[in-house]
């Protein structure tokens, strides 16, 4: 993933408003890597809902080559 001009605040980082965002594009990515999406999911019934999220800010995220999202 890489950060767009358009997610970089005054002060040159990655806005924390955009984490989120990022969070659920890594998600989107990860599915497709295992195979499931949204269509398939539908298909059962069931549904694919994000109950609590939390972030941990670890440092400045700034215009970088791409970078990897981790998960804990």
């Amino acid at each position: 993933m890489s950060v767009s001009d358009c997610d970089i605040d005054p002060y040159g980082v990655v806005n924390n408003a955009v984490y989120a965002n990022y969070v659920e594009r890594a998600r989107e990515e990860l599915a497709a890597i295992l195979g499931v999406s949204a269509s398939t999911v539908a298909c059962t019934g069931k549904a694919l809902a994000i109950s609590e999220q939390n972030l941990n800010y670890l440092a400045p995220l700034k215009v970088l080559p791409p970078y990897s999202p981790k998960i804990k």
